[in-house]
């Protein structure tokens, strides 16, 4: 999908044995390969990028930028020497961001999965003696696609990410107000949150003694008459306290650290051998 709303025939992915026969029926132009698993591998990337490179009619005089995620059969030396040699510029985006910055997630895949349903209960309908499997599923993907990957949704997704047009202040404080119930503190700060919310705990008991064992001012006054004796009436008590403040929210505890480097963003077409990109999943 690009940016101005434009989309190149889609590519399938099959389990077991492929043959060309499965997306005939589907939407004009798509292409596939299989696997064992049915799922995304190393090979199947390289010939998507060949599929690609083969609609957007990429050069390196004329290099496109491809958003994909963090994926390990995304990384490899093999497609990233073809991204280099066709101008095909890969930029991963950071992990668990796929609902706010992953465009298609945001205005391309709900839409798609409910023009699929209904595609899928009209072959139902239509084939009642029939089981539908996944080489049905082209043909549904002929007739759901046009209708989710309009244009305006397109359009729509890399605009409510910032993605395009360009805008750094499209997340307010507000969109990271859920992650801060779990937020872990950092491993080197631990020791420090204990001992600091044991010495409030310990400074409000204290506190807490004080108040109730001291005398009132209205009872070291000496009392002349029964008149002087009646008080003002008492100001109202005007510090509110959230239930944030009398109990916080729970924190997650810290994570167990193991040896498998953190994802994040990467310019993919920064590494040139084996021990920077492939090495980096051992």
């Amino acid at each position: 999908m690009q940016a101005l709303g434009n989309s190149i025939p889609p590519f399938f992915v099959f389990p077991k044995k492929y043959k060309d026969f499965f997306v005939h029926v589907g939407p004009p132009g798509s292409v596939g390969s299989s696997n064992g698993s049915g799922w995304m591998q190393e090979k199947d990337f390289f010939l998507f990028l060949e599929h690609f490179a083969k609609h957007t009619k990429v050069s390196p005089e004329r290099k496109v930028l491809l958003l994909l995620g963090n994926h390990s059969s995304h990384i490899s030396v093999k497609a990233v020497n073809y991204c280099k040699a066709n101008g095909i510029v890969l930029l991963s985006l950071p992990p668990h961001c796929s609902h706010k910055l992953q465009p298609l997630d945001r205005s391309v895949y709900g839409p798609l999965k409910k023009a699929v349903n209904s595609a899928g209960d009209a072959w139902m309908r239509m084939n009642p003696v029939k089981t539908m499997t996944i080489y049905d599923v082209p043909s549904l993907m002929r007739t759901a696609l046009p209708t989710a990957a309009s244009p305006s949704n397109i359009q729509a997704g890399f605009r409510c990410t910032g993605i395009w047009p360009f805008n750094p202040n499209i997340f307010q404080d507000h969109d990271f107000a859920p992650s801060q119930v779990t937020d872990r503190p950092d491993p080197a700060s631990m020791a420090s949150v204990v001992f600091h919310q044991d010495s409030l705990a310990t400074t409000a008991a204290s506190t807490l003694l004080e108040m109730s064992s001291a005398p009132t001012a209205a009872s070291n006054l000496p009392q002349t008459s029964s008149a002087a004796s009646s008080s003002a009436p008492a100001e109202p008590f005007t510090k509110v306290s959230s239930p944030s403040t009398v109990r916080p929210f729970p924190k997650a505890g810290p994570r167990n650290t193991t040896g498998r480097e953190k994802e994040k963003v990467r310019h993919l077409y920064r590494y040139t051998s084996q021990a920077g990109l492939g090495g980096r999943r051992k």
